[in-house]
């Protein structure tokens, strides 16, 4: 395997180009350039098993999305201010301070704490709940969306998997010690994939197995063959309100299913979040 690391793609984001849209850079470059910590940051890593120019290779294009966008709370204590002050900090931590009005702010806040913490509190208590509810606002609604909107409209075969098959040391270990939640952590599939920071462990024999079903999966994909996971085939979606997905469960327990969506999505699509034109009202 051949790396070329730290190749500059684009213009530096910095100076007077801060907050505009940056040119290719077309300079020759000749060494690594360090990447971390700075806002001069658009470098590519390619990796590469041939040097052979003369033929075409499928190329598989990683880009983390990932963002300083949020805070941190600490000590846990404060957990219970975001439980009296919800009205207050709701729209900011579901990231719609800027869609929903003002005035609408803390009721489509309480309508969201209602439907996913009932009569609860916002506490340790209730992790699992505010897990769900975060993890649906920031990741599964959206991908609900983007489900159906390229079920319909695009002319590209679409499909869709549900990772769940947790890491033995994942992201909830990293960021969360101590708490015991069940399911699969964001992120804890790159952990299988790559030498990843966050990892302290050596990958599991299902680990390792899973590792080597996503790979392929990857590079099949990639090749423009018919995806599929340690055998069983990936269906494209047809039916945008019945859509087929993948369900991995673990190397040996992957199984296609079907559902009507993703991420409690009809639920989020029915309150006043101006995301997209459509008549909504408050619950």
């Amino acid at each position: 395997m051949y790396s070329f690391q730290g190749i500059p793609y684009a213009e530096a984001p910095v100076g007077v180009k801060r907050f505009e849209v940056v040119g290719i850079n077309r300079e020759r470059w000749s060494s690594e350039a360090p990447t971390v910590g700075v806002e001069d940051c658009l470098y590519m890593n390619i990796f590469t098993s041939s040097l052979d120019t003369g033929r075409k290779l499928p190329v598989i294009f990683y880009i983390h999305t990932g963002s300083f966008m949020y805070g941190l709370i600490e000590p846990s204590s404060n957990i219970n201010e975001l439980n009296d002050r919800w009205e207050e900090l709701g729209a900011a931590l579901l990231d719609f301070e800027g869609t929903v009005l003002p005035r609408d702010q803390p009721n489509v806040a309480n309508c969201v704490r209602k439907f996913y913490i009932q009569n609860g509190e916002i506490s340790e208590r209730n992790l699992e709940k505010m897990e769900k509810m975060f993890g649906d606002r920031h990741f599964g609604a959206g991908i609900h969306l983007c489900t159906q909107l390229q079920a319909q409209y695009s002319r590209a075969p679409i499909y869709h998997m549900r990772y769940a098959f947790p890491a033995v040391f994942g992201v909830h270990d990293v960021f969360a010690p101590g708490h015991k939640f069940n399911g699969t952590g964001h992120g804890d599939d790159n952990i299988l994939l790559y030498d990843h920071i966050l990892r302290k462990l050596p990958l599991t024999k299902d680990e390792e197995e899973m590792a080597r079903i996503y790979a392929d999966f990857l590079v099949k994909y990639a090749s423009g063959q018919n995806p599929d996971m340690g055998g069983i085939a990936m269906k494209a979606i047809t039916n945008r309100n019945n859509m087929d997905f993948l369900h991995v469960r673990s190397p040996k327990n992957i199984k296609q299913e079907r559902t009507q969506g993703f991420g409690n999505g009809k639920f989020w699509d029915s309150l006043p979040i101006a995301e997209k034109s459509s008549s909504r009202k408050l619950c």
